[in-house]
């Protein structure tokens, strides 16, 4: 086996070096890709929890329109039969 940079031949624990290293390079990168999956995942998350509680707000707040506008025109048709 030779030496990439200048031809030259190396030794097998030269070799087994550049391995590890390049191994740990390939450990450096993956650890920095599930960092990051697992912050875009956290966000998501995050944006998916607004929306789901902002839903929620909106139908209750719709609902309680309802039962309101509902309680008026009963009062309006019992006010209509009174008079």
């Amino acid at each position: 086996m030779t030496d990439a940079t200048d031809g030259q031949p190396i030794t097998l624990d030269e070799a087994r070096e550049e391995i590890l290293e390049h191994d740990e390079e390939i450990v450096d990168k993956n650890e920095a890709y599930e960092a990051q999956r697992r912050e875009e995942r956290f966000e998501y998350g995050k944006k998916r929890d607004e929306r789901d509680a902002h839903e929620a707000h909106a139908k209750t707040t719709h609902a309680e329109r309802a039962e309101e506008a509902a309680a008026k025109e009963k009062s309006d048709y019992q006010t209509g039969l009174a008079e």
